[in-house]
């Protein structure tokens, strides 16, 4: 994401668009905003890795020290580890699982129907919703100002600008 963004900015550069300050500041934004995406993926994967490790190790241990003192485990802590033992004994069919509706859904989103259902979620949630709106505007207008400042006519660059938009959804809006 940030090389398309550095590569989209050096052509813009190229082609006269921006100045210099303009230019760091997108760098710097593109830098950014992939950094802060990567961490947000890091974070989950270590949120994941730590709850299976209290889910696998850790519970069973207070289990058997509350075995060792003779008190009765309440019914939550007993479906813990249920869910605990079953996740240890069948880690691989978890992993698997895990897989393969990861490969489902990306083989859906490349149909018509998974796209349109996946931009109009990206469009639905609140956080993302603003900056995916954002993201699109600003490809549109980029493409749409570099058309024009080609030469092309408007209906033309119109058309071609909303092939760059990146949501199905808002290019449908567009015509």
């Amino acid at each position: 994401m940030a090389a398309k963004a550095i590569v989209l900015t050096e052509l813009a550069i190229a082609a006269g668009l921006w100045s210099r300050r303009t230019r760091y500041a997108a760098v710097w934004v593109a830098v950014v905003f992939h950094t802060t995406i990567e961490a947000s993926a890091s974070v989950q994967v270590f949120s994941f890795l730590a709850i299976a490790v209290l889910l696998v190790y850790v519970v069973p241990k207070f289990a058997s020290i509350f075995m060792d003192l003779g008190q009765s485990l309440p019914p939550s802590t007993q479906m813990l580890l249920t869910a605990s033992d079953i996740a240890a004994r069948f880690w691989w069919v978890f992993l698997a699982g895990l897989a393969a509706v990861v490969v489902m859904i990306r083989l859906y989103v490349k149909t018509d129907e998974g796209r349109i259902l996946l931009d109009t979620a990206k469009l639905r949630l609140p956080v993302v919703r603003d900056l995916h709106i954002r993201v699109a505007v600003a490809r549109f207008c980029r493409t749409m100002g570099t058309m024009l400042g080609s030469g092309v006519p408007i209906l033309q660059a119109i058309r071609i600008s909303r092939e760059v938009i990146g949501n199905e959804v808002l290019s449908k809006g567009l015509g």
